[in-house]
């Protein structure tokens, strides 16, 4: 994230707008604070969905989880935390310290509900359902642009 910045930076003082690309590890206040207003023409590609109110279970989630460390999740916690369940849930279940069983009885879950809504994955170990969220930098704020659902 900090050297995203620092490319932002650098590349701001180009003439004429450049457009940059850039994965959700810039997604955040500190890039936005690091970067200031070089940080136009920038988007950024999240992988997973705008925003994750709306369910019980992410709010029950979110609320335990600003209790105990004073912020608000984001998507790589609630992703962490359905698949810790997911882990958990295997090595209870029979797979003991087995990694091979544990990594099967969490592929052999169909669909689980997570805090970040079903998981479920193929034998490959990828998700059968995916969302990619895309978003611009507009007045030092992001903005989304649009949504990518699999087919």
């Amino acid at each position: 994230m900090r050297q995203a910045a620092g490319i932002a930076n650098e590349l701001g003082g180009m003439s004429g707008a450049v457009s940059n690309y850039a994965s959700d590890t810039a997604l955040s206040e500190q890039f936005l604070d690091l970067a200031g207003e070089r940080a136009s023409n920038w988007h950024l590609v999240h992988n997973g969905t705008e925003g994750n109110g709306g369910s019980a279970l992410w709010e029950e989630f979110a609320s335990r989880f600003k209790k105990q460390f004073g912020t608000e999740p984001g998507q790589f916690a609630g992703n962490a935390f359905d698949l810790a369940s997911l882990v958990i849930t295997s090595v209870k279940g029979g797979a003991g310290r087995d990694r091979a069983a544990v990594v099967a009885g969490v592929l052999r879950t169909a669909p689980y509900s997570g805090v970040t809504g079903s998981v479920h994955f193929n034998s490959s170990g990828d998700p059968v359902s995916w969302q990619m969220t895309g978003y611009r930098i507009e007045n030092s704020a992001f903005v989304f642009e649009s949504t990518l659902n699999s087919p």
